[in-house]
């Protein structure tokens, strides 16, 4: 009484307001015990035969499914691959189709694997009893043993075991399983899908993280929300990074390094989890992180000769007039990177470029002038370093981006 529960195929939350069991009140509702349940929030006409309550949060509807199906000895015919019929589980009622997964057809008596897809979303979890029916009689029945099935291929060997595993696997089988079948997951989205406590499948999962079968991610094991990958995706996580990286060196090998998004955007898990790898990965050194770039370790940048003599040149040229350098003829763009990551100079703008040593000078001369003045023109600064207004614009532009200055009309004044 009083519990926040969720309705799951209406997909509405409501708070129990109170409970009955055979016409007495109860304040708990146990396992096993028939139950009646009167909802604050939800109306009578909400509810619908096959709903389910639960938890909010914990199950979701699914319109596919892998199972188990034995077929009854006296069934009046064979089952075919993709036969419609009527299917049973809970309370709930709907057609579907069945996908024999190992056979085409399925004798009376036999049993297979099969994905049944259903013309109405169900809430099953993983050990649900199902039965299939055709318009006349009782074909077969079985359990569920992956609630949110993909799309497989039909005898395929691989498949086929891994639905073994989920079935009959010692709980680090399931679990492993588990996370093979659909990738990275939380902690919470695995337990639904395996059927399985928290604190017994947290208790065999510690133990496969010190193995290394698994991979966890972020919280470790401490939260629901801790992100699992079996060892198997994690090699080729950290294969994809790498060669992520590998690629944008080769494509920009005077770059210090490659933008975090450029290599999150290849792991292939979704923008929260990957953003986890990369944190693993960075902690692990595999990648290397610098500032907002990263790289492979062994990546530097190496300029040859006559590349170093003609950046040092332009620093040159560049100090040859420190308030009114010239703006022909720059390097190209990564070149001229390679410099501003050295810190030997400051570009304040596309076509103005001072080397670090005048554009110090500049901003602590201005900085001294509006602590004692409050304030300054963009003719003043042109006229305080005997330049080009072009010159003293950008750097004043520059100076409000850095947020050293703020305009205000016509002026500047220290922010």
């Amino acid at each position: 009484v009083g519990q926040e529960v969720e309705l799951v195929l209406a997909q509405k939350r409501a708070r129990i307001r109170g409970l009955q069991s055979h016409r007495k009140s109860e304040e708990k509702a146990l396992p096993g015990t028939r139950t009646a349940v009167n909802l604050a929030g939800v109306s009578h006409e909400e509810v619908q035969r096959g709903d389910v309550l639960t938890t909010p949060g914990w199950l979701h509807p699914t319109d596919a499914l892998d199972g188990h199906l034995r077929m009854v000895a006296d069934a009046p015919r064979p089952l075919k691959h993709n036969s419609t019929v009527s299917f049973y589980t809970g309370t709930s009622e709907t057609l579907a189709k069945v996908r024999l997964l190992d056979r085409d057809t399925l004798l009376p008596g036999e049993s297979g694997w099969v994905q049944i897809r259903v013309e109405n979303p169900v809430a099953v979890v993983k050990g649900d009893f199902f039965i299939i029916r055709s318009s006349e009689t009782t074909l077969g029945g079985g359990n569920v043993v992956e609630p949110h099935a993909k799309r497989h291929r039909r005898l395929h060997a691989a498949t086929l075991e891994h639905l073994d595993r989920l079935q009959e696997g010692a709980v680090e089988e399931v679990l492993l399983a588990g996370l093979e079948g659909r990738g990275a997951q939380t902690l919470k989205s695995l337990v639904q899908q395996v059927n399985m406590s928290v604190a017994e499948a947290r208790a065999h999962l510690q133990g496969m993280v010190e193995t290394g079968e698994i991979v966890a991610l972020g919280d470790d094991l401490a939260s629901e929300d801790a992100v699992l990958l079996p060892a198997s995706l994690w090699a080729k996580v950290t294969e994809r990074a790498q060669g992520a990286l590998q690629e944008y060196h080769s494509r920009y090998p005077l770059r210090r390094g490659a933008p975090r998004e450029e290599v999150r955007g290849r792991l292939g898990l979704g923008e929260q989890v990957s953003a986890l790898a990369l944190q693993r990965l960075i902690r692990e050194g595999v990648v290397i992180e610098e500032e907002t770039l990263l790289r492979v370790p062994e990546h530097r940048v190496s300029l040859s000769p006559a590349q170093r003599k003609a950046l040092d040149d332009y620093v040159k040229l560049l100090g040859s007039e420190p308030f009114s350098p010239p703006t022909a003829e720059p390097p190209e763009p990564d070149l001229l990177q390679l410099l501003v990551e050295e810190g030997k100079v400051v570009k304040v703008s596309d076509s103005v470029v001072f080397t670090s040593e005048a554009y110090q000078q500049m901003v602590d001369k201005i900085v001294e002038h509006l602590k004692g003045e409050g304030k300054i023109t963009v003719a003043q600064v042109r006229d305080m370093f005997k330049t080009s207004r072009k010159y003293a614009l950008a750097l004043m532009e520059h100076m409000d981006q850095r947020r050293v200055t703020r305009r205000m009309g016509d002026e500047r004044v220290l922010r």
